[in-house]
């Protein structure tokens, strides 16, 4: 008998790919996989029961950078992050992670080259980022991210490289799921 506190729940064994498949194309943020004969440990993590997130990537623009704290004081903190919808170019958000030591050197110094010292969009929310460092639309990065938010900014996004064989105009907003 099923009710708010009991659900049962059935499932195929090998069948994993399958159903993350059917939730990619739900819309759904991801799937949990686990071990057929692991126990539910109320409150517990265990290596048994895994979350396996439904991730997209898009290319953006590189708009300018936040300044780094701590252990990147010396480079940036988050490179803030464009793609055009219907021919404009808008901020879509920024991304702080991803970067291995040698990657924030090498956009560090391919952001050095490209600075300016005015937002590249008339963005208002964009402008009142704190010691924000511009630079000219002509840089490519892709990120891996969860989901859009509801105000059109990515959500947990990672860097995940430079796009150097593609245009900023080629950078266009994927449609949301």
């Amino acid at each position: 008998m099923e009710d708010k506190g009991l659900r049962l729940v059935y499932w195929e064994p090998d069948q994993g790919m399958r159903f993350f498949e059917a939730a990619r194309g739900l819309g759904l943020e991801g799937v949990i996989g686990k071990r057929a004969s692991s126990k539910y440990l109320p409150g517990r993590r265990s290596d048994d029961w895994r979350k396996i997130k439904i991730l997209k990537r898009q290319d953006c623009v590189i708009l300018g950078s936040t300044p780094g704290q701590r252990g990147r004081s010396d480079a940036f903190g988050a490179l803030l992050l464009g793609a055009y919808r219907d021919g404009k170019l808008i901020w879509v958000g920024q991304v702080g992670t991803g970067f291995t030591d040698r990657m924030l050197k090498v956009v560090l110094d391919r952001l050095a080259e490209l600075q300016t010292d005015r937002p590249p969009i008339p963005d208002p929310a964009l402008k009142k980022i704190k010691g924000a460092r511009w630079v000219r639309p002509e840089l490519v990065c892709e990120v891996e991210y969860l989901q859009m938010t509801a105000g059109g900014k990515l959500r947990a996004p990672s860097f995940k490289g430079l796009r150097p064989d593609k245009p900023p105009e080629d950078c266009i907003l994927e449609p949301a799921a």
